[in-house]
């Protein structure tokens, strides 16, 4: 309406005029119709969905073992940056835990050693992660130690988020255990670090382990000798977001609360 008004102006207003009364009174049947027919769809409103995100969103991330049933998770296989995990029907060729254990312990010696010192820093930056050439090659990765890893997380927003299957705060006798059931991608390695005393399995502060077919990581916690109060376990993955942070407290058996779930000393 504003065009034809706009060239009519120039041979002057009376046509002006004339041509916008005669274009006003189809716009405004039209108009009439249009909101007739949004009255319409108001009163058929479309049924609610719930699709998978929604469901994915809600979804606690902390999932207590004791109190829930133990499931194999659902997750999008993505990796870090991104970058898309090979889909397997298979389980890839993972190398041994204990060979991949003593091995971190031999890369650690290494770095100390002068060898890539940079994988002793855990405010560096981490390498970045391909999941192609892990899965064709996880030895490569699991046999390194490099505390780096702690950082490694995935940006992707269709990357599941990485969750601890049992209490995330917990009491553990001195001498005692805690296992850790993290979850991430299904295949894809977790890394733990400790930053109180304590070790994992392989006898160091930070270690790195394979998930298995469900992304399901166990590892555990041991309060070595000479471990007490507070101690915080921070895990990681480069194929799921964000990091799981679980908070323990090393007690004196004269100081132990009875023995909650998931400690085994």
């Amino acid at each position: 309406m504003y065009y034809k008004r706009h060239c009519t102006l120039v041979s002057g207003t009376y046509k002006a005029h004339h041509r916008m009364h005669y274009h006003v009174q189809p716009l405004r049947i039209g108009a009439t119709v249009v909101f007739s027919l949004a009255l319409l769809a108001c009163s058929n409103p479309r049924p609610p969905t719930s699709g998978l995100a929604h469901d994915h969103a809600q979804a606690p991330t902390d999932v207590d073992a004791a109190t829930f049933p133990r499931q194999a998770p659902d997750h999008a296989a993505l990796g870090a940056g991104g970058v898309q995990v090979p889909q397997r029907t298979q389980a890839p060729p993972m190398p041994d835990r204990t060979a991949y254990m003593q091995a971190q312990r031999a890369s650690v010696a290494r770095a100390q050693a002068g060898d890539r010192p940079e994988r002793l820093d855990r405010f560096g930056l981490p390498p970045r992660f391909d999941p192609a050439v892990y899965l064709a090659r996880p030895e490569s990765y699991l046999n390194d130690y490099d505390v780096r890893r702690i950082r490694a997380v995935s940006d992707d927003s269709a990357a599941p988020r990485l969750a601890c299957s049992v209490p995330r705060q917990a009491e553990v006798p001195a001498g005692g255990h805690y296992d850790l059931i993290i979850t991430t991608a299904p295949w894809m390695p977790v890394t733990v670090l400790s930053t109180g005393m304590g070790t994992f399995d392989n006898d160091l502060s930070v270690f790195t382990a394979a998930a298995d077919a469900h992304g399901q990581a166990t590892i555990r916690f041991r309060a070595t000798a000479g471990t007490y109060g507070p101690v915080c376990i921070t895990a990681a993955s480069p194929a799921a977001q964000d990091t799981v942070d679980i908070q323990l407290d090393v007690v004196r058996p004269s100081e132990s609360a009875p023995i909650k779930s998931g400690i085994n000393p």
